[in-house]
């Protein structure tokens, strides 16, 4: 596998430090084959290698699995797509009278609900779970 020339560009891509790119594009400003000479020379110019392995190489890596795999996805959502038409049809209709009877309604985490209650929020016309103690004055 041919590794990509590290340049400026594709350091910045991968999220690399703004002041670690410029030392690097100092000494490289077209790009450096990633060599082990050049890694000990950014290793002296205090370069993360650590990180730089971590992102470089499993984008590569990733790439290579991508492309390894690339016909066998292709025939598994082939395979699979019948399945997923077959299911989007059935539960279409439970789906539409859950988002009829969910359309006025709205869901809160228990702090969700105690920071309104805390907050003095109008509370008017809602609903709320039963385990809330409810200030006195709160409208409900």
């Amino acid at each position: 596998m041919t590794l990509p020339l590290i340049t400026p560009q594709l350091l910045r891509e991968m999220g690399a430090c703004e002041n670690t790119v410029k030392r690097l594009e100092q000494v490289w400003p077209n790009g450096a084959k990633p060599t082990l000479r050049n890694l000990r020379r950014a290793q002296r110019l205090n370069a993360d290698l650590d990180w730089f392995a971590n992102e470089y190489l499993r984008g590569s890596a990733f790439h290579a699995y991508s492309k390894a795999v690339a016909s066998a996805r292709k025939a598994y959502e082939e395979a699979v797509a019948p399945a997923g038409k077959a299911y989007e049809e059935a539960v279409a209709p439970a789906w539409k009278a859950y988002e009829e009877r969910a359309k006025d309604t709205f869901v809160l985490s228990d702090r969700g609900w105690q920071t309104l209650i805390e907050c003095g929020a109008d509370l008017t016309g809602i609903k709320l779970p039963r385990r809330f103690a409810i200030p006195a004055g709160t409208k409900i």
